[in-house]
């Protein structure tokens, strides 16, 4: 169970607006020029989150997102959902256990292959590190301008939108509230106004162009986000994707901390992509029976009892 102040820090974004609220990342920018193209959007009936592809097969996003979201969107965004092909269907879901109820708000998302040049690094500095540092942050969240225009036509138009991104300064939380491990990030002097919107939940923060927390809420009055940190669960996140016996891609790979652009798949002999791409498959297809086998033998002692 995640803790009630965080449920209410992540729900006050969707319903906590004024009419003369500017509902939009202001002083952001699009992402023409395809800065992040592992960050992608969670969907069902609409953009629901955002998330992070740092494998092939594996989507990191807040815990809150898991179970409302059906599908994972990549690639050109500007192509509506019911006509693109770039989307998989969750499969399977991750989320961290806690012997206490400060469970974190972190998720894994496990879907088909998804092949790209270059995934989301996720950065081994600890997250107090980062505080005072300049950072970046993305999400597929809603743009709305001003409530009193054609609200339904703002929203189609969220649903083909490109990749927003915003910039701040990390910082420590100050909310005493808060007992649980964050990292808070205010807009700069110069974008007071930036903030993160609905849909964009689950999204990245980027410090030194790697992943280093994740989007679970803020508070619109003063702008200020909140960040679930990544350095304290790596561990987690290296057994989840372990456990699917991640044979190609190693752990140095993944944690690296060389510029993505610079391990693309190049190096590789031609082919390499399809077999990497085949194996993937196979190691996917192998974990589903194996889980449907352990289901029928629960099944049959069900019915031997």
């Amino acid at each position: 169970m995640i803790v009630p102040t965080l449920l209410m820090l992540a729900t006050m974004p969707a319903h906590y607006h004024t009419k003369t609220e500017t509902r939009r990342i202001l002083g952001g920018f699009a992402d023409i020029k395809g800065k992040y193209p592992y960050v992608v959007a969670l969907y069902n009936d609409y953009r629901r989150c955002t998330g992070t592809l740092i494998d092939p097969n594996w989507v990191l996003t807040a815990a809150r997102c898991l179970s409302i979201s059906k599908y994972v969107q990549f690639g050109n965004m500007e192509t509506p959902f019911n006509e693109t092909k770039s989307k998989r269907k969750i499969l399977h879901i991750e989320q961290p256990t806690a012997a206490s109820a400060m469970i974190p708000d972190l998720g894994l998302i496990y879907i088909d292959v998804v092949p790209l040049t270059e995934y989301g690094h996720v950065s081994a500095v600890d997250y107090k590190v980062i505080q005072g540092h300049a950072v970046e942050y993305a999400g597929y969240g809603f743009t709305q301008k001003d409530l009193t225009k054609d609200k339904a036509k703002v929203f189609r138009d969220d649903q083909t939108r490109l990749l927003q991104i915003g910039s701040g300064i990390a910082s420590k939380c100050e909310n005493k509230v808060i007992t649980t491990q964050l990292v808070c990030v205010a807009p700069k002097c110069s974008a007071k106004w930036q903030q993160s919107l609905p849909g964009d939940l689950g999204g990245p923060l980027f410090f030194d162009g790697k992943v280093a927390a994740i989007l679970v809420g803020g508070q619109t009055h003063n702008s200020i986000r909140y960040y679930t940190p990544l350095s304290p669960h790596l561990s987690w996140i290296q057994k989840v994707i372990g456990n699917q016996r991640l044979t190609i891609r190693s752990y140095a790979q993944l944690f690296d901390t060389v510029n993505a652009k610079q391990n693309n798949h190049s190096r590789f002999p031609p082919g390499y992509q399809q077999f990497y791409n085949i194996t993937r498959y196979l190691i996917g297809l192998e974990n589903r029976v194996k889980n449907y086998r352990l289901f029928l033998s629960k099944l049959i002692k069900g019915f031997e009892l």
